[in-house]
């Protein structure tokens, strides 16, 4: 698995529903974290019973206690509990040692995953990775990169596509900048 993007790793880690306690998700690119955070909810979470056992938070936002607590609740008539918390740096440093401690001892049927924009090496974020955190890093994709990630999206709407066909969304979204995927993501809609 050397080389792929850790944002693919996730991919397949969710959908074969192998999966770490703790999951820190670093870096700046935010759409693929919101994209695979929905689809952990859609595929770990049994249909009917989502309501009951998803959580979201947010660090710079909602305390630590709160955030433990909910993830130390076992699941409502499940099997697993999903716990989400964005903007996770935003904790403060009672909050940290608070949601460290939780990281060393988490609930097994519990998945909790920390969403933040800072990178792996930033201080707290290594802190989590020590304490048990899987650590999975996702930057702004490469052109390649894209591509793959417009044949997946194909692939769950159900439909084929050709290569030339790939290229050419690619080129169509392509304003003289970077393609983003928060831009690219509606014209795969239409």
């Amino acid at each position: 698995m050397a080389g792929r993007p850790d944002s693919l790793v996730v991919r397949d880690q969710i959908d074969k529903q192998e999966v770490p306690r703790v999951w820190l998700w670093a870096g700046p690119e935010a759409f693929l974290k919101e994209d695979l955070q929905e689809r952990a909810a859609k595929t770990l979470l049994e249909e009917g019973l989502a309501e009951l056992n998803l959580s979201r938070f947010r660090g710079t936002e909602d305390s630590a206690d709160v955030i433990v607590s909910t993830a130390q609740t076992l699941p409502m008539m499940a099997t697993r509990r999903l716990v989400i918390v964005r903007a996770v740096e935003g904790l403060d440093r009672k909050g940290r040692e608070r949601l460290l401690a939780y990281v060393e001892n988490a609930v097994p049927e519990t998945l909790l995953i920390l969403m933040g924009e800072k990178g792996p090496r930033d201080p707290f974020f290594a802190k989590l990775g020590k304490a048990g955190a899987k650590v999975a890093t996702f930057w702004h994709p490469s052109d390649s990169q894209l591509a793959t990630w417009v044949r997946l999206r194909f692939k769950d709407l159900g439909l084929e596509l050709e290569p030339n066909l790939c290229e050419q969304i690619l080129e169509s979204c392509n304003t003289g900048g970077q393609i983003t995927l928060s831009a690219l993501a509606p014209e795969l809609e239409k």
